[in-house]
């Protein structure tokens, strides 16, 4: 996993740096105020990465937040898409095309 993503968020798929995010429900009224917005780093750290806020200089664990406006269809969309460029590099540079079981 690249330092551009975190496994740890919650509310559908990996946050990643650039996305939009907010805090958890349960987390929202928190006395510390935590930070919505876009996301400029993550930091992988033990069983909980953090998450850097535009705007905000303080981290974050990662399940804190979820993935604002998170559109699942995307985002399966987006891996079959990840899969088919990944096939057609490896026929281009002279491998094995796709063959289903």
């Amino acid at each position: 996993m690249s330092k551009r993503t975190s496994k740890y968020g919650s509310g559908g798929g990996m946050i990643r740096v650039g996305d939009k995010v907010r805090p958890r429900p349960e987390w929202r009224d928190d006395a510390n105020r935590i930070p919505h917005g876009r996301v400029r780093e993550i930091v992988p750290w033990g069983d909980c990465g953090v998450i850097y806020v535009e705007g905000d200089h303080r981290g974050f664990c990662a399940w804190v937040f979820e993935i604002d406006d998170y559109d699942a269809a995307a985002d399966f969309a987006g891996s079959l898409d990840d899969c088919y460029a990944a096939v057609r590099e490896r026929v281009a540079a002279g491998g094995e095309g796709w063959n289903p079981r």
